[in-house]
């Protein structure tokens, strides 16, 4: 499953693209999907929206129509499209449904978004690591209570930067992210005890947090 802050890609084509199921955390504002649009033609692309033809009641979307820059041959361009989770009660599900059109109002494609309400964790904290011992990857799991900007990096036991992991904003919502057991030149690093550490702060409340857990890479 994805969590908040989604990226998703969908081709100009006239076609229906159902889209996954997607985790939203109850009563939120600020979720944001960024839908890459992207033109599969050899020649640019003008004036063109895209709409959110139908939404769910507890999906408050911020702009239903929303203009798109042009996009050169075999290009994309991103759109942002903000929205609230109204309802306070998990495990409700439903589907948006969007399109894009062109400047006579022809649909070039529609896509389809299927989305469902978990609880909203109490704290930020690292969840859990998986495999572990791993070989080599690994999969960190964290939960966000309030949007924050996120740094998830991977030090060794002598306290010498690895990797960075994760370096973004993230809204609330339960988070995972993948070390396959490289450094950030790329190469594999040996066995042994390394430590994850994700530093957190908040973008409304300022509240900064640190945590820390051992991981294990045994080859």
């Amino acid at each position: 499953m994805k969590y908040l802050h989604y990226l998703i890609i969908f081709i100009l084509s006239p076609v229906l693209i159902w889209g996954h199921e997607y985790e939203v955390p109850v009563d939120t504002e600020g979720n944001l999907f960024i839908l890459s649009v992207q033109n599969p033609y050899q020649h640019p692309l003008r004036e063109l929206k895209l709409n959110v033809i139908s939404t769910l009641e507890w999906i408050l979307i911020n702009k239903r129509e929303i203009d798109i820059d042009s996009i050169p041959a075999l290009q994309k361009r991103d759109v942002e499209i903000s929205f609230t989770v109204s309802d306070g009660r998990p495990d409700l599900k439903g589907t948006i449904h969007f399109s894009v059109t062109d400047a006579l109002d022809n649909i070039l494609c529609f896509h389809t978004i299927n989305l469902c309400t978990i609880m909203k964790p109490e704290k930020s904290a690292l969840s859990g690591t998986y495999p572990n011992p791993a070989n080599p990857g690994i999969t960190i799991c964290y939960d966000v209570a309030d949007m924050s900007h996120v740094q998830l990096e991977i030090y060794n036991v002598l306290g010498r930067h690895v990797r960075t992991l994760v370096n973004e904003i993230k809204t609330a919502g339960r988070w995972n992210a993948v070390w396959d057991g490289k450094n950030s030149l790329a190469q594999y690093v040996s066995s042994g005890t390394y430590i994850v550490t994700m530093y957190i702060k908040g973008v409304n409340t300022k509240k900064t947090e640190k945590f820390s857990s051992k991981i294990i890479i045994q080859k």
